[in-house]
């Protein structure tokens, strides 16, 4: 039995990327942003494909990044220890987390934008309220 893909590639994002770890369509789908060891966030319009912003802030490498719901904003974790939110229309960070005392491997909007939740190597998961940046404890 062989199955045969239909799968093809449709465009290719021509530049130097040091090590992709992980890339994040909007949810619009009209662009997307790839996460890199080279502490930058850039993001890339789909069609044409072409780089049309870049956000610089993080002072190493970038784990994940993630589009909040509205398109207006990213979450970005970096192996600096620290959480960053993006307006992407002005590529200004607008808050710096310093979280978990480990990495934060993973960090996601919730469905309705009002937070931000984040987990770490160091076996804890935290709760962040977008307008206040404030921790919610235990």
């Amino acid at each position: 039995f062989f199955l045969q893909s239909t799968v093809k590639e449709e465009m290719k994002f021509e530049k130097y990327f040091e090590k992709i770890l992980y890339v994040s369509f909007s949810p619009d789908s009209k662009t997307i942003v790839p996460s890199s060891f080279d502490g930058a966030i850039q993001l890339w319009d789909i069609y044409p494909c072409r780089e049309i912003q870049n956000m610089i802030g993080h002072l190493s490498g970038v784990e994940i990044v993630q589009y909040s719901p509205d398109c207006q904003m990213i979450v970005s974790s970096s192996t600096d220890k620290t959480i960053a939110l993006w307006d992407i229309k002005s590529c200004a960070r607008m808050k710096q987390l310093i979280v978990h005392p480990d990495v934060a491997k993973r960090v996601q909007f919730f469905p309705n934008g009002q937070f931000i939740v984040s987990c770490s190597f160091d076996k804890t998961v935290c709760l962040w309220d977008m307008k206040s940046g404030k921790k919610y404890s235990n």
